[in-house]
Parts: C-alpha cells; structure tokens; sequence
C-alpha cells in the first residue's frame, strides 16, 4: 500500500481555513499572501479554501505560475485571457488596451471579485504581475497566493504586498497532536505512541516530509498494522522524492558551504566560536541564509544545527567515508585545539572517534556511557560501554553495558557478561549493583524468577553491610511479588530496618504491588503516591529507577482498587511519560496497565487499542510477561466485541507463549475463557476459570480470583460464589464488593440488588458491567409484570451500553436485538453435534440422560429455526455472526 494512492486529508488547519476565506471575502482585501517552508502545505491549504469558494458561488481560476512559464510574457495568465485579449497582446500592444480587454472578461455581473488562486507566486513572468496590479487596482481580482518563505518576491508583488490592503499568512508546521491525527486518518487506524513520535521528530510536523517518510516506511514494509494498530517495524526510510527535496536544496551550495554543511549534520551543535576562527562566519551566514542550518544556544554558546533532521540524514548519507572521516577528526583536534573542552563534551568526542574508525581514551569512553544512559540512549550505551570493557575500562562500565543490553531485549549476552562480573567483584557495593542489574536480566529478561531470587540471595550472602544488604532485600520483595509470592515478599520487606532513600522508594515498588495482590488496596495506593513523591525529593530522582514506575504501580494499585478511570489516566501518564525517555519497558507496562483499566471498564476499543500497543511494545523489548497480559486483553476484548476473524489466530499465539515469572498468570483465564466461549469451546473455557481461581486462591491473590469468579459468573457459571464470603473480608477494595454483589443479586434474581450492583459497578468504572447488571433487572422485571420499573431498568442499560465500544456479551443479547441466545448447556450441546457425536454420546459427555439431551436439541432447533442436525452448523454460525452468545444461567 503507498499513502501516495490517496489525498491525505488536511488536519489542524481549521483556523487559518476560516481566515483565509474572510479575507478573500472582505472588500478590503485585494492580495491574500500565505508563507511558510517548502512542504509546510501552503498548496493544499489554498487549494482547500478555493475549492470552499467555488463550492459557495464565487468564480475564479488559477495561475499556471512555474519556472518553466517565468520568461514567457503573460504565460501564467494566457489560459485565462479572452481571445481578443491575447490578440491584442500578440500584437506587442498594451496597457490600456490589454487590461480593458481582460479586465471586462474578468468583472462578475453581481459585482463581486474573480478570485485568481497563484501558486508559488515568485515564479509570475513580469508581464502577468504588471497585469495583476491593475486588475486588483481596478477592484476586479483578488489574489490568494502562495510564496516560499527565504525566497525572493517580484517587485510587482512586493508593492502590493507591503501595502495596508493585503494579508500574510505564515503558515506553520503541524503540532505532535495535529500530526498524530493527519497519520491515524491518512493510514485509516490507530498509530502506536513510538510510531508517531518518530515520525513527528523526523518530520518536525512537516506534511510533505511526513507522507514521503510514511511512503517510504510502507513501500518498505516497515509501517505494518498489527491488530488495528500501525506500527514501526525496522528502519524509517523516506522515498527518493525526499532525497531529491533536500538535494535540490544542497546542490544550490557553493563547496565551501556544503563541506560545512557535512560537518554540522555530524557533529551538530557545532559553535560558531569554531568557526570564527577558522574563518568560516560567512560560510555559516551561507548556510542559514539557505535556510539548511540555524543558530541555536547550546550550553550557553551559540551553535549551528542543520535546521531539520531530515537535512542531516541526507546530507550524511550523500557524504563519501572518507571525507566523513576527515571530518570528523579534523573537528575533534580542533576541539581539543581549542581548550573549548566541556566535560559534557566527552561523550560526543568519543563517538565522533568511532565513527571515523580510531580508538578512544577508556575513560572518556565510560563518560560518555554514563552520559548516554542518563538519557536513555541505549544504544549508544551499548557502543560506548563496549568500546570501553574492550579497552580495558573493567569493572566501572560493565553494569552500563548490563543496563544496555537488557533494555535493548539482548538478555544472553548480558547475563554472561553481568555474571562474570558478579562473580569477581569483591566491593560490596559492587556486588550489589551487580546482583540487581543481573536479577533484572534473569527475572524479565530470561524469565526465571527463582534464579533471580536465587542470585540476590547469594549476593546477600557476601555482603556484611546492613544498606545493602537492605537494597538486596528490597530487590527480592520485588521478585516476589511479581512471582505471585507477595505474603512472602511482604514478610521480607519487614526483615529491612531503616527505610532511607533509595533502598525506601525502590522498596515501596514492590510493598505497592504485594499490597494490592493480596487485597490491601488502599495501603498499596498510599505507598505507590508516597514513594514517587520520596524519589522526586531525592537529589537525582532519575539515578535508580525513573519515577513513571511509582505510576504504573500506582494505576496497577488503583485497578485493584476499582478506580479504574483514574487507573487509566494513571497508566497514560506513566506511558507518557516514558515515551518521553524512550524507556521501553516502561513504556510496555503503561501501556498493559492502561489496556487492563479500559478492559474491567468494558470500554472495548481502547482496550484493544492499547493492548496492541502494549504487545508491539513488549514483542520489541522480549517481555515474555507483557506479551502474555497483551494477548489476555486482546482476546477479552475482541470476545466481548463480537470480533471474532482473529480469535483463533490470537488464542493460539497466547498458549504457546514459553513460561515467564507469573505475574497476573491468573489472569490468563480471562481472555482464554472468553474466547473458547464464543468459538463454542464451552469445557475449554470452563477449564481455564477452573485453573485461573484455583491459581489465585493457591497464592493468596484476594482481587484475581474475585475478578475470575465474577468473569465466569458474567457467562453463566456461578459455582463457588460463596468464596466471596471468605474474599471480602480480607479486602478494601470496591470493586470486589460490587463484583460480589452482583454475583449474589444474579443467583438471588433479584431486580433490586441488581440495580443497587449496577450503581456500585457504574461507581467503579466498570460500565459493562453494570450495564450487564441493570439488563439483568429489566429482564426480571418484565418477568414480574413491573412494565415501569423494567423501562427505567433499560434506559439505565442503554446509557451505559453507549460508553462500551459495541459491546456482544450474553446478558446483553435482548437489549442489542439479537436473536434468542442459547443457555451455556444449550451452547455446549451443540457444539458437540456439530463435532459429529450422536445423542448418547453426548449425554455421556455431559453425564446426563439421553432424554435431556434430546429435550436440549429440540430447544436449539426452535430457537435457530432449523429442522436438524443439517443445518445447526451453520445456523450456529449464522447466530454466531449476528452476535448471540450463550445466555447466562443465573441471570
């Protein structure tokens, strides 16, 4: 597919649309300029307003301005004029004659102006401007025009321009929002959040530039839609149109201005101090003249940049190796030469003698590490830490490797390396480091939470001081409280004895997460909100852990809780903030966070919107767990949508995920569950909440096996409801009540609780929910005769349907007109004719008579019209597609 197989529609223009077509409109007006950069849209916008003008019953034409016609007299206009016009001009006549022939071809008989549209306006041949001037003298034309910006304007225009009767529109790149909703409605979907971004960046909202990268990406096969949702897979790579944008630009440059032009897109910011005294200011003033560079502050200095990123990427790539390289070491000596040498210098230094093939100082090389880690720019961490460890730099640069290559998904190597070190390091707080670094590896990266633990417990082994032995601790309660063991993590967090920065704030991560699992839902809130605040008082906050995790613990927190609008929130700002920093798992588990609100919301769009976020994200950085929890959101969701073409497909992909650390494990049940349901698979779904709830009732996760319980109980199976009983107590969390209540007013068919458990749900957030429950009470309503109560009962049902995104589930199949839904019993019974077993053999089965078997059948074929076994596949299919689902038994 090529973005250049459409029109791309025109996005954040609506105030200068409005503008534009007030000037063209007021009589005070005679020349409407709008200016701006090459690809900025000047044309679409312009094209756009006329086509409005003409749409409203005003006549007018375009110039054929262009660099080809600019030496032809009159060649802009020749297609408008009149016959006896061009007549006239043929015979080298003019003046009053031409412009008293063309200007009665041009009047309007209402009176109003001929709106003549100039595109590029500098390219008018001086015959058609001088004509121009004085049919818009004489009241008869107005002019709406574009003008590159930087270029030269006719004189002609100039004056018209300059005088109190025109209007100017500079008109600007697009915002990250704006550029956010041109891609999403250009490409027909949502965008992932790292998608856009680079694409924004690398574009800097430059619409042209936006759609060449966009084209480029997908002719590549980079730009992929996964699960709805478009996503950067690979190298953004433009067109060669866009190559050819920039080098038009480039190639105008004499060959002074274009080696310096090499140089800044190297090493940029360049300061202007260097160049004044290679005598280069008037090569810069070139350059900035050209609009290629721009002088910016950096460090306090002024410096040169190239003046879009796109500029630069072309201009290195058309730049040969080895003047690249002569570059390069020509502009570090002369740093160095300089004495202009900051210490924040030495990582550029360092990569600008890498670049060009040499080796560096091991020192310099661990500065400029530590310097790109901090701004998580793992990447080069990588490079630099490894050209460092190469050189002999040792143990000072091996948990910035570590680092590195665990966030860039490369889990094997790091722990060889991280490993080795451990095992040599004889310095506690090197031992700590290590085991910290080495159980992030092997807990998220290689998926083996007891070999972490297991290596934070050797480590707490070597070391005698009580910090450390505390950080190591902390560092454990965290294991175990994403290995499904909080009691246990709890119970060692007390073991810790001062709770000082920062062993308290990377402490309070894993007291949040195991207070939330076991049901202490409030206490896991208040910890979460009060380590973030700890770290931000910290002198570096960003040192240890950046503080967007204290907010995904805190949406986990408030999920459990049941406040999962201000969940969501929490989890968006969480991810937003890491999009920030580009912190990919961070990014991962914002994005899962915010995927699980939206989900036990029942707002099933953004649900699935964010789950495919959450695993393209997680599929990047080999999150095993995050995938497993994407794909559980995404099943879910689709189910409960009716959106069944990839259930199968996404089913498989789940159960065939290796093992990873645990965490919400349980909750796998959700998605598996809801899926076989749909696709007919009644005993796989029933055996996945069986395995779920006995998975969370083993390990004490009070909020999971209410969450499943009340999941089940939403198809129809309510065996063990009074589990509740024994939950509740051991919580403070609102959501479990109201899961609870609802769970009691279905057994009980009683319209009244199931009111008062659509109230509590709807307070939560869970909308679906409660609109399940409030159906629920109109349908028992109708069956006690109470017409009115059963009326409000639906319009309560109505309005929360609308907030769920197309909601299919059982207990709304009457309010969304389906056709009458089977019982759960009646679902499984034939699915099992449809595989081809006979009566007996399904009474067997189910352990029950052939007598009810036979009565179940009867039902069926009534309720889906067909006379048989013939037609019940595909009259199952049928009911499938129209949205019936089994209806729940209790309800």
């Amino acid at each position: 597919m090529s973005a250049s197989a459409w029109r791309w529609p025109m996005v954040g223009r609506d105030v200068e649309v409005r503008t534009l077509c007030d000037a063209v409109a007021d009589p005070g007006v005679d020349l409407v300029l709008v200016s701006g950069p090459a690809g900025v849209g000047k044309t679409r916008l312009v094209d756009s307003v006329f086509e409005r003008l003409l749409a409203d019953g005003r006549d007018g034409g375009r110039a054929a301005a262009g660099p080809s016609l600019s030496s032809v007299p009159l060649g802009a206009l020749a297609h408008l004029l009149p016959v006896d016009a061009l007549a006239v001009a043929g015979e080298g006549a003019g003046g009053v004659r031409l412009f008293a022939a063309v200007r009665d071809a041009f009047a309007r008989p209402d009176g109003s102006r001929f709106v003549l549209v100039v595109d590029d306006i500098r390219h008018l041949d001086d015959a058609s401007v001088s004509l121009l001037a004085q049919l818009v003298n004489a009241r008869t034309v107005v002019v709406l025009a574009t003008h590159r910006a930087s270029t030269v304007l006719p004189e002609g225009v100039v004056a018209l321009s300059n005088r109190d009767r025109s209007l100017r529109l500079d008109l600007g790149v697009l915002s990250e929002p704006d550029t956010r909703a041109l891609l999403e409605q250009a490409l027909g979907g949502d965008i992932a959040g790292p998608t856009e971004r680079a694409l924004w960046e690398r574009s800097r909202g430059n619409p042209l530039y936006l759609r060449e990268l966009v084209d480029g990406a997908l002719a590549g096969g980079h730009l992929v839609q996964r699960h709805g949702l478009w996503t950067l897979e690979g190298e953004l790579i433009g067109t060669g149109r866009l190559v050819d944008l920039v080098m038009e630009r480039v190639e105008r440059l004499g060959p002074d201005a274009r080696e310096l032009a090499a140089l800044i897109a190297l090493c940029a910011p360049v300061e202007l101090t260097l160049l004044e005294r290679g005598s280069r200011s008037a090569t810069a003033g070139e350059l900035e003249r050209a609009g290629i560079a721009t002088v910016v502050p950096h460090a306090g200095r002024p410096s040169l940049v190239i003046a879009h990123p796109l500029y630069a990427e072309v201009i290195v790539s058309h730049t040969p190796e080895a003047e690249r390289r002569r570059l390069l070491l020509d502009h570090v000596r002369e740093i160095e030469a300089s004495g202009a040498i900051r210490a924040e210098d030495a990582m550029r230094r360092a990569v600008w003698r890498l670049d060009a093939g040499e080796s560096a100082d091991s020192d310099v090389l661990v500065r400029g590490a530590r310097a790109a880690r901090a701004v998580n720019d793992y990447p080069t961490t990588r490079r630099l830490a490894q050209a460092a460890l190469d050189g002999g730099a040792g143990e000072a640069v091996v948990r910035l490797l570590g680092d590195a290559l665990y966030e860039l998904g490369e889990f094997e190597q790091a722990e060889v390396i991280v490993r080795a070190a451990l095992e040599h390091a004889t310095d506690e707080l090197r031992i700590v480091e290590y085991a910290v670094n080495l159980r992030d590896i092997e807990f998220w990266g290689l998926n083996d939470a007891d070999r972490a633990i297991a290596t934070l417990r050797e480590a707490r082994a070597r070391v005698t001081s009580q910090p450390f032995q505390d950080a190591l601790r902390a560092s454990e309660a965290m294991s175990l409280a994403y290995a499904e063991r909080p009691q246990e993590a709890l119970a060692l967090l007390e073991e810790i004895g001062l709770m000082v920065p920062p062993i308290s704030t990377m402490s309070g991560t894993a007291k949040a997460a195991a207070l939330a699992r076991v049901g202490r839902t409030g206490d896991a809130i208040d910890v979460a909100r009060r380590s973030r605040d700890e770290q931000f008082r910290m002198p570096d906050p960003y040192e240890y852990n950046h503080p967007s995790l204290h907010l995904i613990t805190l949406a986990f927190a408030l999920i459990e809780a049941g406040s999962l609008a201000e969940a969501s929130t929490t989890a968006q700002q969480a991810y937003a903030e890491a999009l920030d920093i580009a912190l990919p798992l961070n990014l991962a588990w914002g994005a899962l966070n915010a995927a699980s609100a939206e989900l036990q919301a029942g707002h099933l769009l953004n649900a699935r919107r964010w789950a495919s976020e959450a695993l393209a994200l997680s599929e990047r950085a080999s999150l095993v767990n995050g995938m497993r929890l994407a794909l559980t959101i995404l099943l879910a969701a689709d189910a409960q949508g009716g959106r069944t073409d990839e259930l199968e497909a996404v089913l498989a992909r789940l159960q065939a995920l290796p093992e990873d650390p645990g965490f919400l494990r349980e909750q796998q049940a959700v998605g598996t569950a809801w899926a076989c349901y749909v696709l007919g698979r009644i005993g796989e779904a029933q055996d996945a909440f069986r395995t779920g709830i006995e998975r969370a009732q083993q390990f004490g996760l009070v909020g999971s096996e209410g969450f499943l319980r009340h999941e089940a109980a939403r198809l129809g199976w309510t065996d063990g409801w009074h589990r509740f009983d024994e939950l509740l107590p051991r919580s403070d969390s609102t959501i479990l009540r109201a899961r609870a209540d609802h769970v009691r007013a279905v057994l009980h068919r009683d319209p009244e609780l199931l009111l008062e458990a659509s109230t509590a749900l709807e307070a939560c957030g869970a909308d679906l929910a409660a609109a399940e429950a409030a159906a629920q009470a109109a349908d028992r309503l109708v069956d006690l005769g109470d017409t009115r109560g059963a009326t409000k009962a639906r319009r309560r049902a109505d309005e929360l349907i609308e907030r769920c995104q197309g909601p299919h589930t059982p207990a709304l199949a009457p309010r969304l007109g389906t056709v009458e839904p089977l019982s759960v019993r009646e679902r499984e019974v034939a699915s099992l004719a449809v595989s081809g077993l006979g009566n007996r053999e399904i009474a067997d089965r189910l352990y029950v008579s052939k007598r009810t078997v036979d009565n179940h059948l009867q039902r069926i074929y009534t309720k889906l019209g067909v006379q048989g076994r013939a037609g019940l596949a595909e009259a199952l299919a049928r009911s499938h597609a129209a949205g019936d689902r089994p209806a729940p038994t209790g309800g």
